[in-house]
């Protein structure tokens, strides 16, 4: 994961450098990972979700907004820094025009889901027993965050809480300007 946000950090510092135009970055950037882009992501029933948040209805999955999904892992003790800075980033409404949601892969673990329901998140958080989404979506990195358009097709990847150069690329992306 670590060599992903460094090749991506390196690859950004070149596009501004070199005064290439946003659009035009996103898409040759794309090109490293052929297989990511444009692949349209299938939601499943397998998804259920752990925590109080709005009450999210598995519908709401295919409709036509732009959506951020995070998988991480419901045995990771850091995935909840990475769900309390999503957090941070939500009450600011950075992404009000976007959903987020978080999937975590593995076995329904009840100190993770606890933990979660302490806190009152405006996003709704799945818990994927079985690693359908990744298996189903044939996604090989088992944390990662994707930008999907309103078609549900990944049209870019990376944390942009890690980063305020993605951040801003999601933004444009996502008319969060």
């Amino acid at each position: 994961m670590k060599k992903y946000t460094v090749f991506i950090l390196i690859l950004l510092c070149i596009n501004i450098a070199c005064n290439n135009k946003d659009t035009d970055f996103v898409a040759k950037f794309m090109k490293y990972y052929p297989e990511l882009n444009q692949r349209k992501i299938i939601f499943g029933n397998y998804l259920k979700q752990i925590n109080n948040s709005s009450a999210y209805q598995s519908s709401q999955l295919s409709n036509s907004r732009n959506k951020i999904v995070i998988t991480i892992s419901s045995l990771c003790g850091p995935c909840y820094i990475t769900i309390e800075k999503w957090n941070k980033y939500l009450n600011s409404n950075m992404f009000q025009n976007t959903d987020i949601l978080f999937i975590a892969n593995g076995e329904y673990n009840e100190a993770f889901t606890n933990e979660i329901n302490k806190y009152n998140y405006k996003f709704p958080i799945f818990i994927d027993e079985s690693d359908s989404f990744d298996i189903k979506n044939n996604l090989y990195h088992k944390s990662d965050t994707y930008l999907l358009n309103s078609e549900n097709k990944i049209i870019f990847l990376g944390s942009p809480i890690s980063s305020e150069i993605l951040m801003n690329y999601y933004k444009i992306l996502t008319n969060n300007n």
